[in-house]
């Protein structure tokens, strides 16, 4: 899995994943037996990309993954450059540059299900012994997408999400002049943090009072339920916020969820170091390395 992290501001978008790609399979033991785990996690995985029309025309629009770390034998960043080139070859009459985010997010979504059910398809069928439509969400591994950055003629950005296969379309995260930031993959510690609750302990609690108290739950409860809670979630300006500090912003919620996993118990699935980039209107897509978190002007 992942930790991935878009804000929007007003000066541009900042993206920001941990590095860390999880294998996982059936471990063997010596005397035989088996059980599914995680074979290795290797850190320094790339999980931010700009996109480019061919040949190599830079657009200030970037595209970051979480959840499932590759697709077969190959890296998410390989089928990145696949889309790349398909594109411009079948489409010689538009250019990817033309598109606005949400044409571009559509795209992505039609490439990457066809490739994700081209490798899962069969596996899942004969792993559950149903039909792949059959099979439920939970038991298919999410594919996420993040795009963020500008559309043609427009100077305010925008961030869209496409979760393969949970949903059929695509996702406005921040539209245009919506700002704050997102969170992606494995968040429970940020949230934790930042809203000061779990949101799965919540509704435990929730449902332990409707089922042992027998309480009728309506929308009224759950509206009372919302305000109390939000109280405690801790208030960031962004609409003021500078694109410098948003950069230290993501930086600091990427490191809540590495060091959270580093050290609790199990494998350290979000870790490595960090990948950052910004995509501003004046400088397009910029990429900000770990020791050296200073935007470029």
């Amino acid at each position: 899995m992942s930790i991935a992290i878009s804000c929007n501001l007003s000066d541009g978008v900042i993206m920001g994943a941990d590095s860390a790609v999880t294998v996982s399979g059936r471990i063997e033991s010596p005397d035989g037996r088996s059980k599914e785990g995680v074979l290795k996690v290797y850190n320094e995985a790339e999980k931010i990309f700009q996109l480019y029309d061919l040949p190599l025309h830079k657009l200030p629009v970037g595209v970051m993954t979480y959840g499932v770390g590759m697709l077969g034998e190959r890296t998410l960043e390989s089928y990145i450059g696949e889309f790349e080139y398909e594109y411009n070859k079948y489409n010689k009459d538009r250019a990817l540059s033309d598109l606005a985010i949400n044409g571009i997010a559509e795209k992505l979504k039609e490439f990457f299900t066809e490739k994700y059910e081209a490798f899962f398809k069969v596996p899942l069928e004969q792993k559950f012994g149903q039909k792949y439509e059959e099979i439920p969400l939970k038991n298919k591994p999410l594919l996420g997408l993040v795009i963020g950055g500008y559309s043609p003629y427009e100077y305010l950005s925008e961030v869209w999400q496409i979760q393969i296969p949970h949903d059929d379309k695509v996702r406005e995260v921040r539209g245009k002049g919506n700002f704050g930031s997102n969170w992606f993959g494995m968040y429970q510690g940020i949230a934790r943090l930042i809203k000061g609750f779990e949101p799965a302990l919540l509704e435990q609690v929730v449902e332990y009072f409707v089922r042992k108290h027998n309480v009728p739950f309506n929308e009224t409860i759950n509206e009372d339920i919302k305000k109390i809670v939000s109280i405690h979630e801790y208030r960031i300006p962004y609409q003021a916020m500078p694109l410098q500090e948003g950069v230290d912003h993501v930086k600091f919620l990427l490191d809540v969820v590495i060091n959270q996993h580093k050290f609790v118990v199990g494998a350290s699935v979000c870790g490595g170091n960090i990948r950052m980039a910004v995509i501003s209107r004046q400088q397009g897509f910029q990429r900000i390395t770990e020791n050296e978190l200073r935007i470029s002007t």
